[in-house]
């Protein structure tokens, strides 16, 4: 369900850029024998700026979707993709030796799902603060989720390091 909001979210986002583009050549082409033709490009970027912009953020967060519902989906691949990176972050968290990290991997561990959806909308928060979306917002966002997952997985990771472990090497 993700990939197909995605994609749709992707197809209207072209499909206003498409609309504005046709939109700004017949605008420009209209005023083009009058006084206003040096002022029309001009106006007409300034006057849909936000919207250009709302579209180039719209067409990113629909591939940013597509990408995520295969990543979280059923698929063969995505499942061995998730695998291996949440694998190779909770064997990084396995290698930390310290004990209290232990005790606050364990809690992560027991509470990792809620703060997987408190990182996603943290995201969110960064994306839509404040009245300036961009692609570089959305890029930001999408960094923090990252890190942010990454140090939830890692941690989790480890509540998983067994005891016997250290005791074997004392």
């Amino acid at each position: 369900m993700t990939v197909a909001i995605g994609l749709a979210l992707a197809a209207n986002a072209a499909l206003v850029a498409f609309a504005l583009s046709v939109g700004k050549q017949l605008f420009v082409d209209h005023l083009a024998g009058t006084v206003f033709a040096p002022a029309s490009t001009v106006f007409f970027d300034q006057l849909l700026s936000y919207l250009v912009r709302g579209v180039r953020v719209f067409l990113w967060l629909g591939v940013l979707l597509v990408v995520v519902g295969w990543f979280a989906g059923r698929r063969r691949s995505g499942r061995a993709v998730r695998g291996a990176v949440s694998g190779g972050l909770e064997r990084a968290g396995s290698a930390v030796s310290f004990p209290a990290m232990a005790r606050v991997g364990g809690w992560v561990a027991s509470n990792a799902g809620w703060l997987r959806v408190v990182s996603g909308v943290a995201g969110a928060v960064v994306l839509l603060w404040g009245n300036n979306a961009s692609p570089e917002r959305l890029a930001w966002s999408v960094l923090l989720v990252l890190v942010l997952l990454a140090v939830i997985q890692v941690l989790v990771g480890t509540a998983e390091r067994p005891r016997s472990r250290s005791l074997a090497t004392a």
